[in-house]
């Protein structure tokens, strides 16, 4: 007898939804940080959506561009509650924090809806606190909670959601050429790092983060900084989404560059070998010019304020202050030597 198909959350939660029978909480499950995560924006999206449209096949989807949509992309929407680790774990705090928020209506949709993502990094008194939100909900309140290892959740926890099973991907070359197609850019190693390693395999997301990169590296290496600063802030400045895409290529492009600055023999394969360390291998040589006048220290000093901007963006800090930061350091006329 044939299994029945395996539907993804977005189809389970879009049914529900589209028949009126939303649940108080679901629980994605399933490895992959990144891709629980944007699996949870996207529920979030499609709940909050003033005019979801129905696809052919028939499922339930945001329509990308209403207000709410927009509000949510740039992380503004005020009835989209967003938890995330702050550190190793989820403080009492937070929780404490999210149950004073339920209370009250939502401001601007019809319901409000809580993320919390890897909710096993909670500590004990966190769960409790969320525990007793899952058992008394508020009736304009969807928790969205998604979990790498439900086995570290209490019980109870598990018992009050609706758990969806997050799906998985192929991760092979095969895949990654695929994407490549999709998107017309090399099947670089940097490529291959953000479908195999962060199971990224939007297009859109995809072709947003090398845009970043083609924006980042022109900055860069650019001889008019200030003017191109405009240019990249604008960018930026658009989305908290091109901010995590900027600090997830800036960081990328540190490894790389610092790998070079020490000169060692593994940092100049990269080019010609496959097995090189270089994840930006299709543009190495830009890499290669540019690290010729950045000096080793400098990218260490620029390698603590990139850890400054990541907690900055759990924290929903601005992603213009974000960018800013980001971008002011490059506009000093830091020692260009190559090294002492």
């Amino acid at each position: 007898m044939d299994k029945p198909p395996v539907m993804n959350p977005l189809e389970i939660v879009s049914r529900a939804f589209s028949a009126g029978r939303l649940a108080h909480a679901y629980l994605l499950a399933g490895a992959g940080e990144q891709p629980r995560r944007r699996t949870l924006k996207k529920l979030g999206a499609l709940l909050l959506c003033y005019m979801p449209v129905r696809s052919a096949d028939g499922k339930l989807g945001s329509c990308n561009h209403c207000t709410s949509c927009r509000k949510v992309r740039h992380g503004t929407h005020p009835d989209l509650v967003e938890i995330m680790p702050q550190g190793a774990s989820i403080k009492i705090e937070q929780i404490r924090k999210l149950q004073e928020q339920v209370i009250f209506a939502p401001l601007e949709s019809k319901r409000r809806v809580v993320l919390i993502h890897s909710i096993d990094k909670m500590n004990l008194s966190g769960a409790n606190a969320l525990l007793k939100l899952l058992e008394e909900p508020p009736d304009h309140t969807h928790l969205l909670l998604s979990s790498g290892n439900i086995s570290r959740l209490l019980p109870t926890i598990v018992s009050r959601c609706q758990v969806l099973r997050q799906a998985s991907y192929g991760s092979g070359q095969e895949t990654v050429d695929q994407m490549a197609k999709q998107i017309e850019r090399p099947a670089s190693r940097f490529l291959q790092y953000l479908v195999k390693e962060l199971s990224i395999r939007d297009a859109e997301e995809l072709s947003d983060i090398f845009a970043a990169r083609d924006h980042i590296v022109e900055f860069l290496c650019g001889s008019h900084r200030h003017l191109l600063f405009l240019k990249i802030g604008g960018f930026l400045w658009s989305s908290p989404g091109r901010v995590r895409h900027t600090t997830l290529v800036l960081g990328t492009l540190l490894r790389d560059l610092m790998l070079l600055c020490k000169g060692s023999e593994r940092a100049k394969a990269p080019a010609t070998s496959s097995k090189g360390p270089i994840l930006h291998n299709d543009i190495t040589h830009v890499l290669c010019r540019l690290a010729e006048r950045i000096n080793y220290d400098t990218l260490e000093d620029y390698e603590k304020r990139l850890t400054m901007a990541q907690t900055m963006l759990e924290r929903n800090v601005k992603p213009e202050m974000i960018a800013d930061m980001l971008l002011v350091f490059w506009l000093k006329d830091h020692d260009r030597t190559r090294r002492d």
